[in-house]
């Protein structure tokens, strides 16, 4: 999968920002994405809280599973947050599986 203009979503976005800058750099690579976005950012604003609450609190908070540190885990969970945040969905959205979104 090429990440060319693509926009990435994460919820710490900053960290993952620096992270696939040094993967790149290590690998002698150029990184072509077209943007980032911070879910936690996005999620802080939307509970009205004065500071950033991790994966977990959050999944806690919302009844979801995940935000254990484990790239899949996450990524699964940050994805279920984001439709969650979005409100209600068309049935069918509900059945697709999660990496399909």
């Amino acid at each position: 999968m090429t990440l060319d203009n693509k926009l990435l979503i994460a919820y710490n976005a900053a960290f993952d920002r620096r992270a696939m800058a040094a993967m790149c750099e290590r690998h002698r690579q150029q990184s072509s994405e077209r943007g980032w976005r911070c879910a936690m950012q996005l999620v802080r604003r939307a509970l009205g809280a004065k500071k950033n609450l991790t994966l977990s609190e959050v999944c806690a908070y919302y009844g979801l599973e995940g935000g254990n540190h484990r790239a899949d885990i996450d990524v699964q969970a940050t994805c279920r947050l984001l439709m969650r945040l979005a409100g209600p969905a068309p049935e069918f959205i509900n059945r697709l599986p999660i990496n399909s979104v």
